[in-house]
């Protein structure tokens, strides 16, 4: 076997030579050598081109500073949508476990979040349950339902499904907010008081089509919309008040703010400021 070594290796033939043991030994000879040669020489000679020992190492990833939003669960409450319309023939009623109260329909918070950042309230969604009916009888009786209502404080928009199909039902101004809460209470209120839902005209069209009206479209029936959000206070949110978490609670809060403006509790202004507890 030894010499059958000796003889393949000066002839040049060690390729596809099978030993005794059933293992076969593949030298790249050729071609195919060469290519690899080729390929580990451009791979050392790059590598030292962009290293360290050139003096130029990679230059490291810059990062932005953004603050990121705290994200605060609402625990509550409720919205109010008021609804008008100068069309006898046209009337809106709660449903799917809404109520009537004072003249509008009392939808429940079902889930949410309060954003806020850096002594700023930035934003959050609430979802609502329960739904509004909505009757037309000028020929015959028709139906609009709203459902699965949702608002965004960020941007102000009103989600929808209408007759369960998604919409933006409109938009509402959230601009300006109450923060409201009792003394010694460990909750707060985020309230949105009395604003007109700008209805969209993909909703406005769906609603009338469904109704067989115009009375969306041409501007005869109206959706005013109020909001309470409640939070349960913490260290994050208290912060951004401008308050320690023991100082938030003794507090008692009905002030007005502005949606990412920086939070001022100074004394003086349209609201009574917030006061400790003595």
């Amino acid at each position: 076997m030894a010499s059958v070594l000796r003889g393949a290796k000066e002839e040049g033939n060690l390729d596809g030579l099978l030993l005794a043991s059933g293992r076969r030994t593949v030298r790249p000879t050729g071609i195919v050598a060469n290519i690899a040669t080729a390929t580990v020489m451009t791979s050392a000679l790059f590598a030292g081109a962009v290293g360290p020992a050139f003096g130029r190492p990679a230059a490291e990833p810059h990062y932005e500073n953004i603050a990121l939003a705290t994200k605060t669960p609402f625990v509550g409450d409720h919205a109010l949508v008021r609804f008008e319309t100068d069309t006898d023939n046209l009337t809106a009623a709660p449903t799917d476990g809404a109520v009537e109260e004072d003249g509008s329909i009392k939808l429940q918070v079902d889930k949410g979040h309060l954003e806020h950042s850096e002594r700023k309230i930035t934003g959050g969604e609430s979802l609502f349950s329960g739904g509004i009916n909505f009757s037309s009888e000028e020929k015959q009786v028709r139906q609009a339902k709203l459902t699965s209502m949702s608002l965004n404080i960020g941007n102000g928009k009103v989600h929808s499904k209408i007759n369960g199909v998604d919409v933006v039902l409109g938009v509402i101004d959230t601009s300006t907010l109450l923060l409201q809460k009792k003394k010694d209470s460990r909750q707060l209120d985020v309230v949105i008081l009395d604003r007109d839902v700008e209805l969209s005209d993909e909703a406005a069209k769906k609603l009338d089509s469904s109704l067989g009206t115009t009375a969306f479209t041409e501007g005869d029936a109206r959706l005013t919309m109020s909001a309470v959000c409640r939070v349960n206070l913490n260290k994050a949110l208290a912060a951004d008040l401008g308050l320690d978490l023991d100082a938030a609670i003794k507090a008692e809060l009905d002030k007005e703010i502005q949606l990412n403006e920086p939070i001022d509790l100074a004394p003086g202004q349209k609201f009574r400021h917030l006061r400790e507890a003595r």
